[in-house]
């Protein structure tokens, strides 16, 4: 019981010991892969930038040597009346040079930095980009941490070229802060060390206060996102028009102040904390800089220094003043900063959700059918599940439609066959080969969607059709036949500038559409692909029922030969479909053509009579 109390002290020693050193090796690890950022980004002007700085960082240490050797010559012509050497008015040019030189250098080292800054922002958001991109599955789409990521990331864009400054600062800092200090061994080993002890609490404190800046500012990420929420639905055009309709501006402009009040009551903590003990640690380094002026004075009384070393220890301490207190809040930055970069470093590890094989084998067509054997699905971090043990076929060329009330899977499959996500359990099959297996860049190039909730892109028209298959974005010819099967045609030709109408009223001089005309040209999109498997998720929505059927004729003739998963509300499409599956709460209760199903008076009959009766 006796060595219980040292014994735990010597634990939580080792901890804050081993806290430190993980600190120290972190900020150098985050700080070379800075320069690594930077030097990949523009090696030139990264090389220019260092260079700027070492020789901009080491003027106050030449300077304040060649004012020591200055005042002592000068010092010693006028006791011995000798005249004055070469040496000595060389030395004062070398500190008149070393007091000008630096407005010339911080300005360059200025421009420098600054467009190397630039560089790097736009670098570092396009590697953003290209990561997001590579998450080829949605699992980390359904998770709020993830969009927490994404906020932080965003609104800390320039968090490298922030980290790039404060670096750069703190290496001109070190250099200045190592230069000045060996100076001062010259004229007592104890200054410099005691200097050193002088800021290192300031420094251990900054540290604490990055630190705990970023936790608050982490835990309060998802009512950030939320106060972003508020204030974006007011800008909103889906959102809009109900808020009007209902008088609801003042109802989230205040639901915005009260969250924002509550949040800036912890930051105002936060901040009020660091000022206190920066003030104290601001006092306590003025103390001690004021004993050493104290220590020196006597010293040269004593007779222990010259002159020269006097005045070069007045003009070290003004330097070292600012430079140790400018490096402290650097340092302290630069700590924090570690911090927040595993923040961005761990976005870009992030590892891909699907399976995969080591050889895919390329996808190219449909020989006998596409099979969902066994598949049960449920969406990652979610208890309920949203099919149990379905299995289904389609054959090639067959176009099959699926119904069911809302929430009963159906999207879901389409999520699965495009591999958003793998199942759960079972497997999904094309010619009995499983679906990981394929190479999945191949087999999504070979499905055309056409989605619910699809994309409106504020690009040209021509663009917003030419993307269904990128590598042929620009091919005039491939893009008006799209537009003509999918009867964006008709859209297009109202627009004042065409295919090179700037669609949407996002970006100056755009033109918005309806939301039909939106759909032509998302079904236009699909066209542009040589698919072997087409994806009709309630496609016709916005669409009239005459251009719906339109539409749907010239689906049937289109698509010939192409495997076809449909799902719609409108049974007058789905009778048109060769095959249809009913699924009610996860399973698959009725399986047939229409007649079949109409014959059979199931639930799909039931549907049916139901919507039937509307129109009569």
């Amino acid at each position: 019981m006796p060595d219980s109390t040292p014994s735990r002290r010597n634990i939580t020693m080792f901890k804050k010991l081993l806290s430190w050193q993980t600190l120290v090796v972190d900020t150098v690890k985050m700080s070379l892969k800075v320069l690594a950022f930077a030097w990949q980004t523009s090696a030139k002007r990264t090389s220019l930038l260092l260079v700027f700085l070492v020789i901009s960082s080491s003027l106050p240490a030449t300077s304040a040597l060649l004012l020591n050797h200055l005042v002592n010559d000068v010092v010693a012509i006028v006791k011995t009346g000798t005249p004055l050497e070469m040496v000595t008015i060389l030395l004062g040019i070398g500190c008149i040079l070393c007091n000008i030189l630096p407005f010339v250098m911080n300005p360059a080292a200025e421009v420098v930095r600054s467009t190397l800054s630039d560089l790097l922002i736009a670098d570092i958001d396009e590697q953003v980009m290209k990561k997001a991109s590579q998450l080829t599955g949605l699992s980390y789409f359904d998770e709020s941490e993830f969009y927490d990521k994404l906020r932080f990331l965003r609104e800390n864009s320039t968090l490298l070229e922030g980290m790039l400054w404060v670096l750069s600062f703190t290496i001109s800092n070190g250099i200045t802060l190592i230069s000045l200090l060996s100076l001062t061994i010259t004229i007592s080993p104890f200054i410099p060390i005691a200097m050193v002890l002088v800021a290192l609490p300031h420094l251990f404190a900054e540290y604490r206060h990055h630190q705990y800046a970023f936790d608050t500012r982490w835990e309060q990420l998802p009512e950030s996102r939320q106060l972003g929420y508020f204030h974006g639905l007011l800008f909103n055009i889906e959102s809009v028009k109900e808020i009007k309709l209902f008088n609801l501006g003042a109802y989230f402009t205040n639901r915005y102040r009260e969250l924002f009040d509550t949040l800036f009551k912890r930051f105002l903590s936060v901040r009020i904390s660091h000022t206190k003990i920066t003030l104290l640690f601001t006092l306590l380094h003025g103390i001690g800089l004021t004993l050493l002026y104290i220590y020196v004075v006597l010293i040269a009384f004593q007779g222990k220094i010259t002159v020269g070393e006097v005045a070069m220890y007045f003009s070290i301490v003004s330097g070292l003043q600012a430079t140790f207190w400018d490096l402290t809040l650097k340092v302290g930055n630069l700590t924090g900063s570690t911090i927040e970069f595993h923040t961005l470093s761990s976005f870009f590890e992030l590892a891909p959700t699907l399976k995969t094989t080591e050889a895919p084998q390329a996808f190219s067509h449909i020989n006998r059918s596409v099979e969902f054997r066994n598949v049960s699905f449920r969406y990652p971090g979610r208890e309920n599940t949203i099919f149990n043990d379905i299995s289904f076929s389609i054959k090639t060329g067959e176009t099959l439609a699926i119904v069911g009330e809302n929430g009963a899977g159906k999207t879901t499959l389409i999520k699965l066959l495009c591999r958003f996500y793998d199942p759960t359990s079972g497997q999904i099959f094309i010619d009995d080969v499983p679906l990981h297996q394929y190479h999945l860049e191949s087999l999504r190039q070979k499905i055309a969607p056409v989605f619910q909730d699809f994309s409106h892109f504020f690009l040209s028209a021509g663009e917003n059709i030419g993307i269904g298959n990128v590598e042929q974005v620009h091919n005039e010819a491939a893009v008006i036949q799209a537009a003509a099967q999918g009867q964006a045609d008709t859209v297009v030709s109202q627009l004042s500038d065409g295919y090179e109408t700037l669609l949407g009223r996002h970006f100056d001089g755009g033109t918005d559409l309806s939301g039909g005309e939106w759909q032509k040209i998302a079904i236009s999109r699909a066209f542009m692909r040589d698919a072997q498997i087409l994806i009709l998720d309630e496609p016709t929505a916005a669409l009239d029922a005459e251009s719906e059927y339109a539409l749907f004729q010239r689906f049937k003739t289109l698509t010939q030969g192409v495997t076809t998963l449909l799902i719609s509300h409108r049974f007058s499409t789905v009778r048109m479909a060769d095959r249809i599956l009913v699924i009610d709460e996860g399973k698959i209760l009725e399986e047939g053509t229409h007649e079949q199903l109409m014959n059979k008076g199931g639930r799909y009959a039931t549907l049916y009579r139901m919507q039937s009766e509307k129109y009569q």
